[in-house]
């Protein structure tokens, strides 16, 4: 049956659930937890190990999880959303504040992070990304479809985007860059490496490629661009 409590919840082994859980408090394990039905907590949730949720989670405050965390539904946190270990959801992700993860993430569904985003370890976003605040990636970055960045995008390693990508603040890129869609930095470019472009470029700043520069349509630069290697252009050049 479904778990309602009222009230704080606290385990001090592991703990499963065969259902919904509903709690008005927080919810604090600390071992890991499994939950096969949705999770709705009014307050935050705390576990001390891995977590595996089936459905839903839902959160109304901040979540930190100390293992691995498995999300089979959609997830919308309303605060902080820290973990310490490997992340993966399989839908949408919703977080109102920051999403901070010490290892690797895998998100399959659309991502909307209304504050900042970062990640010690590799990425890939199966769908939709939109961060409204700064984005920091410390491994590869991979991106299935469109992404929307309000603020500054730093990859430490190579970057791959299968579409379309707008950033409103700077592009900064560690290692090599592939971008297979339209591509808008409303500030500057700056790669460490290699960059390919499928479809248009436009920056509104300067531009440094300290690899090679490929652009397979238009180029739109409102400033300088620099290239340090051999840049080739399949199309207008402005």
């Amino acid at each position: 049956a479904n778990l309602n409590v009222e009230s704080r919840l606290t385990v001090g082994d592991h703990a499963h659930f065969d259902s919904d859980v509903s709690i008005s408090g927080n919810l604090v394990v600390n071992d890991h937890a499994d939950i096969l039905g949705k999770v709705h907590l009014f307050e935050g949730l705390t576990v001390d190990s891995d977590v595996h949720i089936s459905a839903d989670l839902r959160v109304d405050s901040d979540v930190y999880i100390t293992g691995e965390l498995y999300v089979g539904e959609n997830v919308d946190i309303r605060d902080d959303l820290r973990v310490d270990g490997n992340a993966y959801f399989d839908s949408d992700v919703f977080i109102k504040g920051n999403l901070t993860v010490d290892d690797h993430i895998v998100l399959s569904g659309r991502v909307l992070i209304q504050e900042g985003l970062t990640v010690d370890s590799d990425v890939r976003f199966g769908n939709d990304l939109q961060v409204d605040s700064d984005v920091i990636i410390k491994g590869q970055l991979s991106v299935g479809e469109q992404v929307k960045i309000d603020d500054t995008l730093y990859v430490k390693d190579h970057a791959t985007f299968d579409s379309d990508v707008e950033i409103h603040g700077n592009l900064v890129v560690s290692d090599h860059v592939i971008l297979g869609g339209h591509t808008r930095i409303i500030e500057s470019l700056t790669v460490d490496s290699d960059v390919f472009f499928g479809a248009d470029l436009r920056v509104d700043s300067d531009a440094f490629i300290e690899g090679q520069l490929r652009v397979g349509e238009n180029v739109h630069i409102h400033d300088t661009l620099y290239v340090k290697g051999r840049a080739t252009f399949d199309s207008d050049v402005y």
